[in-house]
């Protein structure tokens, strides 16, 4: 099982890694593709693209800084194994200059064993992840949910002559939804 757990480590790492890159890219590219060809969009695609680009967009940034993050706790982690593995008995204390008996023995108490530094900060990684991830999913859908609620109301409203207005009314069945949920 220990091994096993090390390799989810090293899958955290991977993931965070190529997600990071993905999503400060993503944001470039999808205005260049939006951009050749929004001239040529109906009016429920112009409703999409510009709805999905504004949440794509501030969505990518946000979880990406949430993945740097989670990378920082990791590079703290792997840190701290390097201090262990050229420390492997921890402090000597009897060779910390500069304290006196009673603060060496203060510090002793205080200041944790270098094993339960790392496996809080492990803990710590690897809840960052799990919670960075579910926060992704949930935009997706949140936003998968909005673009198609205002792709349907934006049609209909269209087909009435009252595009903002199909639209405002999406939103509000929208929102009347997420608030009674």
């Amino acid at each position: 099982m220990e091994r096993l757990r090390d390799r989810t480590d090293e899958l955290e790492l991977i993931i965070s890694s190529l997600t990071i890159f993905a999503l400060f890219s993503l944001p470039g590219w999808l205005y260049d593709k939006i951009a050749d060809i929004y001239t040529h969009l109906s009016t429920s695609l112009v409703i999409a693209s510009t709805v999905g680009t504004a949440l794509l967009t501030g969505t990518s940034y946000g979880l990406a800084a949430c993945f740097v993050v989670h990378l920082m706790a990791r590079a703290y982690w792997v840190g701290l194994i390097g201090l262990r593995t050229v420390f492997p008995d921890g402090i000597n204390w009897s060779k910390t200059p500069g304290l006196g008996p009673l603060s060496r023995q203060y510090y002793r108490e205080t200041l944790p064993d270098l094993d339960t530094v790392i496996q809080n900060t492990d803990r710590l990684a690897s809840s960052l992840f799990a919670v960075i991830s579910m926060l992704t999913l949930s935009v997706i859908w949140f936003g998968a949910i909005l673009v198609v609620i205002l792709v349907v109301s934006g049609t209909v409203g269209a087909r009435f002559g009252l595009t903002n207005t199909g639209m405002y009314i999406g939103m509000a069945v929208l929102l009347v939804l997420f608030i009674a949920v």
